[in-house]
């Protein structure tokens, strides 16, 4: 006998939301350092902190450390909106290999660098341009810098991408010292900028990587996130090292540093940020920032997005309805401007029956970044058979008649 026994009409409100894929926050920077005078109960050693629109958190960092001047001359460069950022803070030692040691942290218990990866957990934010300004810096000695490649190894995790600094000597120490980086999520940025610093009541040097990851977080918030931080104007009092730059010379000291992949900081109408390309001398995503980060924001995405479908039966429907929400999402970020164009699809050659039968679904994405106009070549050519319709215009003008009264 049925337990469930009804005699007549039920009606059951089955409206589920449909699926939407959307890209998640960008723009908000992961930055570690020291600053011995701060609050130690509202900052603590190896946690993150988060700072959302107001500054004036960062008061209680005090003065003295490589965090309260970053983060002011940070905050300096937005306009319309506040960005958000993630601090780390690290205990100030005087032996610099002992410091280093404490930037680097421990994987195992989230300390230093790593701690980034319990940003989202604590805070609710996963950082994704990630700097470590002074010590994060490229030598020219044929050795890497350790905090550089852990930073770059937290970003691998998170999907971010990091900002570290030259030598800030030469051009072509700054050569040097990049060919010891092989990342697609790294940029090397080579001059320091010069700031006011309130607490010594003078000028100072400041890493450029600090610029690099105010200036695009600024892009990401205002433009987007496929929008370089490149060629815009930024507010820093001047640079450490003047760096040579003329628009039209390919052999100018800008462009010979971005021709190895090196971005730099000219002067030219204000200070502005020169440069888009990665360390990653295959340039699997075009060698550019864009073409990192939008891989980055894509695969994201549609990750988070598609779990909607993961343990839902099999059947024609749900292929049709995995299909249109991954398209719908494609076609928007087309629509924006990150993408040129995209492919997705189910590939028979990817996928077989045995495949299916164990709850398994392969599909191909194609896609191309809108990549950032590089350069713009005029081609000119004096004509002076451009002087025969001067000449019959001329001759219009000149000439006079008269007429009898």
């Amino acid at each position: 006998m049925t337990t469930n026994y009804h005699h007549g009409v039920r009606a059951f409100d089955k409206t589920t939301a449909v699926p939407v894929i959307r890209v998640g926050e960008s723009g908000e920077i992961g930055i570690i350092g020291t600053a011995p005078e701060a609050d130690n109960d509202k900052w603590p050693l190896n946690v993150p902190v988060a700072i959302v629109g107001d500054i004036t958190k960062a008061e209680s960092l005090g003065g003295a450390g490589t965090l309260p001047i970053a983060l002011k001359t940070i905050w300096k460069q937005y306009s319309q909106t506040s960005g958000k950022i993630v601090v780390v803070r690290v205990e100030e030692i005087a032996d610099p290999d002992q410091q280093k040691s404490a930037v680097i942290g421990d994987v195992t218990q989230k300390t230093g660098v790593h701690a980034f990866r319990s940003a989202n957990t604590l805070v609710g934010i996963e950082p994704d341009l990630l700097i470590a300004p002074g010590f994060a810096n490229a030598t020219a000695d044929g050795v890497a810098n350790a905090v550089v490649n852990e930073l770059v190894s937290v970003a691998n995790r998170l999907r971010s991408f990091v900002f570290f600094d030259g030598p800030n000597t030469s051009a072509a120490d700054a050569v040097l010292a990049r060919e010891n980086y092989g990342s697609d999520r790294a940029m090397m940025v080579d001059n320091y900028i010069s700031e006011w610093d309130t607490a010594s009541d003078g000028e100072v040097q400041l890493p450029g990587s600090i610029l690099a990851a105010a200036m695009q977080s600024k892009m990401d918030l205002e433009r987007g996130f496929w929008w370089p931080a490149s060629n815009k104007p930024a507010l820093v009092n001047g640079t450490a090292r003047v760096v040579d730059f003329r628009s039209n010379d390919s052999g100018c000291e800008a462009n010979f540093l971005n021709s190895h992949d090196i971005t730099t900081i000219i002067r030219d109408d204000g200070f502005r940020l020169w440069g888009t390309h990665t360390l990653d001398s295959e340039k699997l995503l075009g060698g550019t920032i864009v073409g990192r980060r939008v891989a980055d924001k894509t695969y994201d995405a549609l990750e988070r997005g598609l779990m909607a479908y993961i343990d839902v039966p099999t059947s024609i429907q749900a292929l049709k309805d995995i299909a249109a929400t991954a398209e719908e999402f494609l076609r928007s970020m087309v629509r924006q401007g990150a993408l040129i164009s995209f492919q997705f699809e189910l590939p028979l050659e990817l996928n077989s029956a045995r495949q299916m039968a164990d709850g398994k679904l392969v599909y191909r994405l194609k896609f191309v970044e809108a990549a950032s106009i590089r350069e713009i070549q005029l081609w000119g050519y004096r004509t002076p058979d451009l002087y025969e319709e001067f000449l019959t215009r001329a001759a219009a003008v000149s000439s006079s008649s008269a007429v009898a009264a």
